[in-house]
């Protein structure tokens, strides 16, 4: 004779442990609570928008457009300046960083879309106002120092960084995550305990246990002359 699976069996240990399962979830939320105020600092990305230009070089005293020069073919190297310890030394020293060049140059990235001549200078620190001065600070220096490497000037600031957005670990993600990854193991949990619990509550227990139907059940009966 074949096994049936009843639905009821699986949603009663659900039913009995449901507690267990809420505070299950519950603590995994406090210990991601504590991991993210204690731990985790925050961190804010800032961005500024620069605009390559056809590029103009200086010949003979002449100043004239640099064919070779076009905004779209200068953007990668225009992106490894930029991301260039001759850039970012500059701007430690002006806005007294701790930080090197070098070391700097890792919380510095240049993005650009296909075929366009905007590139967007992000800056992520753990200081928003700091990250804001120093996509702006990088962005300035960048178009003072280009014409004396390359010896062009095609390099305008299209948008300056004015505010910085939280990029870090978000704690209402983070709890939500811990909350249901925490439910899912209370339910294994719930199983585990139904599984290892031998005693008989129910009639369908019995007749699971014994094999035979229940003729009759003796109810309880609660306040009964008193008792």
């Amino acid at each position: 004779m074949e096994k049936t699976i009843d639905l009821q069996d699986l949603f009663n240990p659900l039913k009995r442990r449901f507690f267990l399962i809420i505070a299950t979830g519950l603590l995994a939320v406090g210990v991601t609570w504590v991991i993210n105020h204690y731990y985790f600092v925050p961190t804010y990305r800032a961005s500024t928008e620069l605009v390559v230009n056809s590029a103009t070089a200086t010949e003979n005293g002449r100043t004239v457009t640099a064919d070779a020069y076009s905004g779209v073919q200068l953007i990668n190297t225009y992106t490894d300046i930029l991301r260039s310890p001759a850039i970012l030394n500059i701007v430690s020293e002006e806005l007294n960083l701790s930080e090197s060049g070098e070391e700097l140059r890792e919380s510095v990235t240049v993005t650009n879309e296909t075929d366009s001549q905007v590139m967007t200078l992000k800056v992520t620190n753990e200081d928003p106002d700091l990250a804001c001065d120093i996509a702006n600070t990088t962005a300035r220096v960048f178009q003072e120092e280009i014409d004396g490497i390359l010896n062009v000037n095609n390099v305008s600031i299209l948008a300056e960084a004015t505010h910085a957005l939280a990029v870090g670990p978000t704690s209402i993600f983070n709890m939500t995550t811990a909350f249901i990854v925490g439910a899912i193991a209370g339910i294994g949990m719930a199983f585990l305990l139904d599984y290892l619990d031998k005693t008989v509550k129910t009639e369908r227990d019995i007749e699971k246990l014994l094999g035979v139907p229940v003729l009759g059940a003796i109810p309880g009966v609660k306040n009964w002359n008193g008792k």
